[in-house]
C-alpha cells in the first residue's frame, strides 16, 4: 500500500497567518451608525412630545379639581387616590397616541396642535370670566370692518384657538430640539406651580364663597324676613304625577316616586304652602324661568330684562366653573324691598347671577357656593367609581364631550354601556347634590 499524503500548503499558510497575526479592531459601518442615532433621536422625539401632550392635558385638569368643592389632596399621599389615578391615565394615553404618530414628525406635531385647540377652548368655556364668543369683536370691528366683527360675535373663541394651534404647530416643526424641551420643561413646571397654588389656599376648598358681606343699619318696618326661594332642579308634582301614569304598573320605580310625591304633600302642608298643579313656566331653561319670576308682573318680555353685554372685574376665575349663563339687567323684586327698607342677602348657586343686576353689585350679602367639582369625601364610592365620577365631572365641563348621550343606542349592541360614564348620561346638573345646604348658611344669618 502507498501513503496518501494531501497537503494544500497555500490554505495552511493563510491559516497559519490568520492564527499567528493580531486581530483587527472591527468597526461599525456608517450605516449602522446613522441607523442607532436615528432610532435614539425618535426615541427622544416620542418621549418628549408624548409628556408635552400629557402635560397639556393634565394643566386643564388640575385647575378644574381645585375650582370647586372637591379636596384633591390627601393627608396620606398629597393628591387623592383618583386624582393620581386620572393623572396615571393621561400620562399613558398620550405616551400610546404619541407612539401610534411616532413614525411620523408631521403627524405627532399635527396632533398635539389638535389638542392645543381643544385645550384653548376647554379653558374658555371653563373659566372666562367675559364673553368668549365675542373677545375679538369690538377690536375687528374697530381696525379691520365692521362685518367682520359681527362675524366675531358668535366665533372669537374658535379663532383664538385656531390661531394658537397653528402658531404651536409651527413651533414644533421649525424651532430646535433645545426649544421643544424648554418649553416641556415649563409645562412641567406649571403643573407642579398648579398643584403648590392649590395646596397652600387659604380657601382650603370652601363650599361657599362670601363675595360681599356688607350688612347695613337699615331695620325693616316689620322686622321680619321675606325669604324667595328658587329651586329649578326640584321636579314638579304634577311631573312626577304624569310619570306615574307613563310607567308600566309593575315598574320597580313607582313606590319610589310614590314616596316623594307623598313627602311633597306632607311638605307643602306642614309648612303651609300652597300647590297650584296647572302653574306653568314659559321656558325650558330654569334660569330664564327665574329670572321672570324676579320680575313678576312685569309687561316687559325676559329677554327685555336680561342683560346682553357682561362687564367682568377679572377676566379668569379659577376658584369657580363659568357656570352662568343669565344675567339681569332689572329686578322688580330686588326695586320693591330696597324701597321697602329691606337689606338684601342673595344666595347663589349655578345658571343665574343674583347678586349683579345691570353688572352692578345689588345686595348687602352675597354668598356663592362652590360646585363643580362636587365634594363626593362623604359618598359611600370605592376610589375607582370616585375616578370615573371625577373623570365624567371634568370631561363633561370642557364643552367638548356634550353629546355623548347620543351614541347610547347605536353602543348598547355591543358593549355593556351602563357601565362607562357620560355615555347616555349627562353630569351637568350633579351640582345639586348639597345645594340644599345653602339653606343652614340662610337659617344661620336669619339668626344674627
Amino acid at each position: 500500500m502507498h501513503d496518501i499524503i494531501i497537503d494544500d500548503t497555500k490554505n495552511c499558510y493563510i491559516a497559519t497567518s490568520q492564527r499567528d497575526s493580531k486581530p483587527e479592531k472591527q468597526t461599525k459601518s456608517p450605516k449602522s451608525v446613522k441607523k442607532n442615532n436615528n432610532f435614539t433621536e425618535k426615541l427622544i422625539n416620542w418621549i418628549i412630545k408624548a409628556l408635552i401632550l400629557s402635560s397639556l392635558i393634565s394643566i386643564n385638569f388640575l385647575i378644574y379639581a381645585g375650582a370647586g368643592s372637591y379636596n384633591m389632596f390627601s393627608a396620606t399621599s398629597l393628591l387623592t387616590p383618583e386624582v393620581w389615578m386620572i393623572l396615571g391615565s393621561i400620562f399613558v394615553i398620550s405616551f400610546f397616541i404619541m407612539y401610534i404618530f411616532s413614525f411620523s414628525e408631521l403627524f405627532s406635531n399635527l396632533i398635539i396642535s389638535v389638542v392645543v385647540y381643544y385645550f384653548v377652548i376647554a379653558m374658555l368655556n371653563q373659566f372666562a370670566a367675559f364673553d368668549k364668543n365675542a373677545m375679538l369683536s369690538s377690536m375687528a370691528a374697530t381696525y379691520i370692518s365692521p362685518d367682520l366683527g359681527l362675524l366675531l360675535t358668535y366665533v372669537s373663541h374658535i379663532v383664538v384657538a385656531i390661531i394658537l394651534a397653528i402658531l404651536s404647530f409651527f413651533f414644533l416643526t421649525f424651532s430646535s430640539k433645545t426649544k421643544i424641551f424648554g418649553c416641556l420643561i415649563i409645562l412641567i413646571l406649571f403643573n407642579l406651580l398648579i398643584v403648590f397654588t392649590q395646596f397652600s389656599d387659604k380657601r382650603e376648598h370652601q363650599k361657599f364663597n362670601i363675595l360681599k358681606e356688607e350688612v347695613l343699619n337699615i331695620k325693616n318696618a316689620s322686622g321680619k324676613n321675606f325669604i324667595f326661594i328658587g329651586l329649578p332642579g326640584l321636579s314638579s308634582y304634577s311631573y312626577l304625577d304624569k310619570t306615574i301614569k307613563e310607567l308600566p304598573k309593575n315598574s320597580p320605580e313607582i313606590q319610589s316616586i310614590q314616596k316623594t310625591m307623598n313627602i311633597m304633600l306632607g311638605f307643602y302642608a306642614q309648612n303651609h304652602f300652597q300647590l297650584y298643579p296647572q302653574a306653568y313656566v314659559n321656558y325650558l331653561n330654569p334660569a330664564q324661568n327665574f329670572a321672570q319670576s324676579l320680575n313678576a308682573n312685569s309687561a316687559k318680555s325676559e329677554q327685555e330684562y336680561r342683560l346682553k353685554n357682561i362687564y367682568a372685574d377679572r377676566f379668569w376665575n379659577f376658584n369657580q366653573l363659568n357656570n352662568k349663563d343669565v344675567y339681569l339687567k332689572q329686578s322688580r323684586i330686588y326695586d320693591t324691598f330696597k324701597k321697602a327698607k329691606y337689606n338684601i342677602n342673595a344666595y347663589q348657586n349655578s345658571g343665574i347671577e343674583l347678586c349683579k343686576i345691570d353688572n352692578e353689585m345689588a345686595v348687602n350679602r352675597c354668598v356663592e357656593r362652590n360646585s363643580l367639582p362636587i365634594d363626593i369625601d362623604n359618598m359611600n364610592l370605592t376610589t375607582k367609581q370616585k375616578m370615573l365620577l371625577l373623570t365624567a365631572q371634568w370631561l363633561e365641563s370642557t364643552g367638548l364631550f356634550s353629546n355623548l348621550e347620543n351614541i347610547y343606542t347605536p353602543l348598547k349592541s355591543i358593549v355593556d354601556v351602563d357601565k362607562f360614564p357620560l355615555v347616555g348620561i349627562s353630569y351637568k346638573n350633579i351640582d345639586i347634590k348639597n345645594s340644599a345646604n345653602v339653606l343652614d348658611i340662610v337659617a344661620q344669618d336669619i339668626k344674627q
